[in-house]
Order: C-alpha cells, then structure tokens, then sequence
C-alpha cells in the first residue's frame, strides 16, 4: 500500500539482513513489536509533517531497505514521492479500481475477484503490450503461496531475447512493467490481505529456466531488463518475498556473474537457485495444488501462455514488382500471438503483396503494417 491506512497492522516479519550500524537490533527478523514501534516514531519525526502521507507499512518497507538507517530511508521515501508525482503513478489505470481496464498480465487462481485471463488484443491493451508478450516465453500471476502472497512465475528459458532487444522499445517496457506493478501492489496484495486477514505486501517468484542457452547472452535485453532491477530496487522496495531460480544450466553461471551486480546486498539474499533438485523447496513454500506440473506440482490448469512450447513452420510467398520472394519462418506461439518479423524492401511506396500462410495445408491470415523506411512487419494470427 502506498497512501496511510489506518486498518491495517504487521502481523510478520521480514527476511533476515545484517545491519551495519547504530541500530537497536542486530538481526531485523528479530526485530520485536516494541523495536519496530520505536524506529516507526523515530521516522515519523524525522520525516516531520509528510508522516502522515504514509502507513506504517511503506515505512517499514523503506526502513527495512535501508538496514534502518533513517536519513537514509528518508531520502529513498522523498525520491519516490516525487518521482510518483512527475510520473503520475497513481493516474496510471488499473483492473478493478478502473471498471474496464485489462489485466496487464496472465492471472490464474484469484475467482472470483478476477477471472483466470491472459493478456489480449482488447480495448485498452496497447500493441507493445501484446509484442512484449510476443517474446516472452510465458509469465502468469499463478495462485498463491503458502502465506497467502501472490506467486508469479516465469518462463524464463523461453524468452525470445534477441528479437525482444529489436523489437521491444525501452519507454515501452517500462511503462509495461510500472502497470504490472501497480496492479500488483494495489490491486492484487490489498484482495490477498483481505482473504488471508494479515498484511500482505510482498510477492513470490519462480524463474524457470528450462529451455536457456547461449542466446541468453544478449547484453542489449540485459540491459533493458538491468532498467527495471534499477526502477525495482529504487520505487519498491522490499516487495519481492523470494525469488527462487530454478532448472539452472550451466550458461546461467556466466548470466548470473552479469546479473547479481546488479542486485543490494537484502534483494541478493533473497535469491535462491537450483538445477534439477528443486522440488522439495518449492513445495516448503507453495501449497503442492498450487504448483504446476511443469515444476513438480499437482496443479493441471492450463497454467500460464507456453508461447514457445508450440513451433509452426511457414512458407511466407511475397509477389513484389513481379518479383516472387519467399521466405521460411520458424513461428512459436499460443493460439492468438505469433512471432513477427521484419523485411526490408527498399521500395516504400505502392507495395502491394499477395501472402499465403501455410500449416500443412491450411492458408492462415496475417497483420500488415508498414513500420515506414521501407520496413514492412508481419504478424501471424489465427494458427491453432
């Protein structure tokens, strides 16, 4: 929660961290009710009149990133508030608190306070939504975890890096993701909180990588997503519970050397990865009903959109000019969204094609749209 509310009380603490100093605690999962109520006080006073702009709840958050050293949470807290007020955060339109306004995100296992969806061509869905949504290889909000917090799970072997890094602009990622994580933390934890009668604030996340290779070295998509640690880290933090990494190869190694630089030392130790062995500590955490068979669990929903579990090979013919262009193309999709991709023609006026998608042998339909400079994307649709 962002804005102060008066209902809502800490019933758990957080994950162990080392301070550094001039602290009244030397473990904060230690950190009793009479302990917390102090560094509370003393940061409401710091922070003067604007204390009462904040609920416990963000302070703490705040506090807790920053080993309770108070002028330094201070700072991090008046960063955010100005930067959620130049951005206009609380303006951006959400499912539920806007009627009408599309998930951002697959969910699964929140009815009836939303309906199990994915992310769809709809009124109010951007198209760099659905491109973003072209590349990777599967994300879903997945039920919840053993305490009540949402558990979201990736597909991460599956990404398609390579082409998300061209495709998929940075500004556009980013407003993609400050969505997801509004309508995480102000729509989906207040409902959880409800439902399990304690404050729920932070969320779980499982990271497959099943499926990783040598392509995953694409420092451009690295750095894009290296944007989102940075805005994570800084505008929320301590939102993240765990984080566990799992089906590991051994190409991790050399991503995960890049990527833990990026991580503070409390989001570090958050992180836990696995190979194969995996099974027994999700299960600790995540109700066995609630995990999908794909990760060791019982659950045989349909899970969350397997954009690369699916491969469809299509022969594209272009007729341009009286030239007869062909091109073969490896698409990997769900039932609606398929791969792009982009031919270069230099003539940028009066094109005319004739295209012929084939499964087998049945013709599919295909979205055209001239990106300017000669540039010409197609999108598939309609593959089964």
């Amino acid at each position: 929660m962002w804005l102060r509310s008066s209902t809502e009380t800490n019933v758990y603490s957080t994950t162990k961290s080392r301070e550094s100093s001039n602290i009244l605690t030397d473990d904060i999962s230690q950190l009793t009710p009479d302990k917390e109520t102090q560094f509370l006080n003393k940061f409401r006073e710091l922070l003067g009149e604007d204390n009462i702009l904040y609920d416990d709840q963000a302070l703490l958050r705040y506090l807790v990133a920053k080993n309770f050293q108070l002028e330094s949470a201070k700072q991090q807290l008046l960063e955010t508030t100005k930067w959620r007020l130049e951005k206009q955060i609380d303006s951006i339109p959400l499912p539920v608190l806007n009627p009408g306004t599309p998930i951002p995100y697959p969910v699964r296992g929140l009815e009836p306070f939303l309906p199990d969806a994915n992310v769809e061509g709809v009124e109010g869905v951007p198209d760099f939504i659905l491109l973003i949504y072209n590349y990777f290889g599967g994300h879903a909000l997945h039920k919840t975890d053993k305490y009540g917090q949402a558990l979201f799970i990736e597909r991460l072997g599956y990404h398609d890096l390579k082409n998300f890094a061209k495709f998929i602009k940075l500004e556009d990622l980013i407003s993609w993701h400050l969505k997801c994580q509004e309508t995480t933390n102000r729509v989906i934890m207040p409902e959880l909180s409800a439902r399990t009668g304690k404050i729920i604030d932070k969320h779980i996340a499982i990271f497959d990588c099943e499926g990783m290779g040598f392509h995953y070295l694409n420092m451009a998509a690295m750095n894009m997503f290296r944007e989102l640690i940075d805005l994570d880290q800084m505008h929320y933090p301590e939102r993240l519970g765990k984080l566990f990494i799992v089906n590991a190869p051994f190409i991790f190694v050399s991503i995960w050397a890049i990527a833990k630089r990026w991580l503070e030392p409390r989001t570090l130790e958050k992180v836990h990865i696995f190979g194969k062995d995996y099974k027994k500590t999700l299960l600790e955490h995540i109700p066995e009903e609630n995990l999908p068979s794909f990760l060791g669990g019982a659950c045989t929903c349909s899970h969350i959109p397997e954009l690369r579990n699916q491969t469809v090979k299509i022969l594209a013919t272009f007729e341009f000019r009286k030239r007869r262009l062909q091109y073969f193309c490896l698409c990997k999709g769900n039932h609606k969204y398929y791969e792009n991709f982009v031919i270069n023609h230099r003539q940028k006026e009066n094109v005319s094609f004739r295209v012929k998608f084939r499964k087998g042998n049945e013709e599919r339909k295909i979205r055209l749209e001239n990106l300017s400079m000669g540039l010409w994307k197609f999108e598939f649709f309609g593959i089964k």
